[in-house]
């Protein structure tokens, strides 16, 4: 009775609040998780090395479940960066240490490389959990599969780890370049577990395609890894601002989404398993990239279903991708009723407002401003989205004057923020719109530059240094003056081969 009082063994080795619903309890069901029910756990007694094999795995996910009730994330990065950095010799002093990273033992992990020891292990995985992982999602919440799940089964699958790994490694690397120091050790390590996870991929793929039929049952097992591995690979690309090698990456991914949406529609499932996160967080990036790009590529979509509040943004990212349909239309002269698509869009972005508002109650957030924040975010998008909007789907006189009103609101949020750390991840689109309109006021120009050196200070450098480049060309350009917008200008760069991700 003790157990069931208690709750699920899932929930209890998670330090989570278990429901006890039946048969199984909501909190398993939404993570994609076997619930183990609430009685006692009786198990065959299996051999040493599968004993000590599972006390590494339960020692790391607790640890994992530790680390994710610390907060500020971004001060404890700037920490990681000064500590993380082994072999510096003996002229090297070491930075004051804010928190260390944890350590355990990983040597039963079997599929580690020799290169990957005890302390490096943990320094990774460390990163990856504190740092990485809420900004891989909208809003951090204890719902974060990238945390709750994903490195469960990097313990359990080798090309997973790898990908995981090499990611925290890329990821360290460009934080210490940021703050002058030496990255040339981690970067070799991303190389190498980089080069492993790909070689376990393609492993991977030789054994399904000889074991493909044409009507016959997929491994939906191996396609789920494989998913997971390769959408890690994308977000390493996406971190060190490589876009040919992320996007891929990305069609490797859509090839394997589309393999399962054949055969199950898993984009469908009311669930918010790892597979539904991952395939909505690679279309997004597909949209972010396509604001920038000016040809044709195949879609990654993602139905979206009442009550989705795990995607706050999937609205206002639905919305851009109509956007940029619309600006490309135009572009090349294809007849459309523009009056009344950007009609349509105006009010679909009103109901999207609204709609990411009312999710947003339901959003147990960590930190105590963090709703306060997330609000001003969300106004943030409505205005930016706006802006691109008129910009994409007017002429330019009609939409400088409608674009009048949303600029000085979009402005006047940012300037009240306070401080942008909580919310950084999600700056980019924001401080991008805002910077294409300060073409002619430099006291504009040098607030959104440095708001931008803010954002890439707390959540890397990404692609957000050509960003910057842009906004400098826009800012400067005597196109602007004749009446040429950015998405001109936007399309000039991606015919000279220098698109970027909003992002």
């Amino acid at each position: 009775m003790a157990n069931e009082r208690q709750g699920c063994r899932n929930c209890r080795r998670r330090r989570i609040i278990c429901d006890k619903t039946l048969p199984k309890c909501f909190k398993c069901g939404t993570r994609s998780l076997e619930c183990p029910g609430y009685g006692p756990n009786y198990r065959w007694k299996s051999t040493a090395y599968d004993q000590t094999r599972v006390k590494t795995e339960v020692e790391a996910l607790d640890l994992i479940q530790e680390l994710s009730g610390q907060a500020s994330m971004h001060q404890l990065s700037s920490s990681l960066v000064q500590t993380m950095t082994s072999d510096r010799g003996a002229e090297y002093t070491p930075q004051p240490k804010v928190m260390p990273a944890p350590l355990f033992n990983a040597s039963h992990l079997s599929s580690l490389p020799g290169y990957i020891n005890n302390s490096l292990f943990s320094r990774l995985l460390h990163h990856y959990v504190m740092v990485i992982t809420p900004e891989l999602d909208w809003v951090d919440t204890a719902e974060n599969v990238h945390r709750s799940i994903i490195p469960s089964m990097g313990f359990k699958i080798p090309s997973i780890c790898f990908a995981l790994l090499a990611l925290s490694a890329g990821d360290l690397s460009t934080r210490m370049k940021l703050n002058d120091l030496d990255s040339h050790n981690y970067t070799n390590i991303q190389q190498r577990l980089q080069e492993d996870a790909l070689t376990l991929l393609s492993t991977h793929l030789q054994a399904l395609t000889a074991s493909f039929e044409p009507k016959g049952p997929l491994n939906k097992s191996q396609l789920r890894e494989m998913l997971v591995s390769v959408f890690l690979l994308v977000c390493l690309g996406v971190r060190l601002g490589r876009n040919q090698i992320w996007e891929l990456h990305l069609r490797a991914a859509r090839a394997l989404i589309d393999s399962w949406n054949a055969a199950d529609g898993i984009v469908s499932h009311a669930g918010y398993g790892v597979e539904r996160c991952i395939i909505q967080l690679l279309g997004e990036f597909q949209t972010w990239l396509s604001i920038m790009t000016f040809g044709q590529s195949p879609r990654i979509t993602l139905k979206r279903g009442p009550g989705d509040w795990h995607a706050p943004f999937d609205g206002y990212v639905h919305a851009l991708d109509q956007i940029t349909i619309l600006a490309r239309r135009r572009l090349r002269q294809v007849p459309i009723d523009t009056a009344m698509e950007v009609d349509r869009l105006l009010k679909e972005l009103e109901d999207t407002k609204k709609t990411t508002l009312e999710y947003s109650l339901q959003i147990p957030f960590n930190a105590a401003n963090a709703r306060s924040a997330f609000s001003s975010l969300v106004e943030m998008f409505h205005q930016a989205t706006l802006i691109y909007l008129f910009r994409a789907g007017l002429d330019h006189e009609t939409a400088t004057r409608a674009c009048t009103a949303p600029k000085l609101r979009l402005f006047q949020v940012l300037r009240g923020l306070p401080d942008i750390e909580t919310i950084a991840h999600n700056m980019p689109w924001p401080l991008f719109i805002a910077g294409t309109e300060c073409h002619g006021c430099v006291e504009s120009q040098k607030f959104v530059e440095a708001k931008m050196h803010e954002m890439i200070r707390l959540t890397g450098t990404l692609d957000r240094h050509r960003m910057l480049k842009f906004l400098h060309e826009v800012w400067t350009s005597e196109e602007m003056c004749e009446g040429v917008n950015w998405i001109s200008i936007a399309q000039r760069w991606d015919w000279q081969g220098n698109a970027f991700l909003v992002q």
